[in-house]
């Protein structure tokens, strides 16, 4: 969930800057192919994105109740939430 948070925000803080270089006196006349190619902004686009998902998933795990981790295993935990087994006695 968090990767489709905040990949658009990562590409709009890439795409920012990257746009202005159509003003850069070399690109404009020496290498117009710099700017008008999407493949060199896309390593700064996946940085961006795994460090939003590192630093905002593990903020979402906490806001959860859950222990913070690094990569999701299979074996649930209960949350407070959980209705999978059943009716909870009063």
């Amino acid at each position: 969930m968090t990767v489709h948070l905040w990949h658009t925000v990562c590409i709009v803080v890439v795409e920012t800057p990257w746009d202005r270089l159509w003003s850069v006196g070399l690109t404009e006349t020496d290498a117009r192919w710099i700017p008008a190619s999407p493949w060199p902004q896309l390593p700064a686009v996946r940085q961006l994105t795994a460090g939003c998902v590192v630093c905002f998933g593990w903020g979402e795990d906490l806001a959860a109740g859950r222990r913070p981790r690094l990569w999701p295993d299979d074996a649930r935990e209960p949350t407070a939430l959980d209705l999978s087994s059943g009716p909870r006695a009063r």
